[in-house]
């Protein structure tokens, strides 16, 4: 069944993570540094990124965007099991 409100949530995710792309590749291109350190400061785990790297031939900027997402989500999976004591 169609629903509208989660076809806008959607849509809004997409244009977000294409917002995160971009600003990626302008670090990528300017402020590696500062990517860097953004990267350390969210705890994307290094290992994966450098895996991502090596085994995909898509662009850096967007592997890195999902890797950060998927971060995200973790953060987000684990507060809400530590709100509910599910450990």
């Amino acid at each position: 069944m169609f629903d509208p409100e989660i076809e806008l949530q959607e849509v809004a995710f997409e244009e977000q993570k294409r917002q995160l792309i971009q600003i990626i590749a302008h670090l990528i291109d300017r402020d590696y540094h500062r990517l860097t350190h953004i990267l350390y400061r969210i705890d994307v785990d290094e290992n994966k990124l450098k895996q991502a790297l090596m085994e995909s031939d898509r662009p850096i900027a967007e592997l890195i965007a999902e890797l950060i997402i998927e971060r995200q989500r973790q953060k987000l999976k684990y507060r809400e099991m530590y709100k509910n004591r599910h450990l």
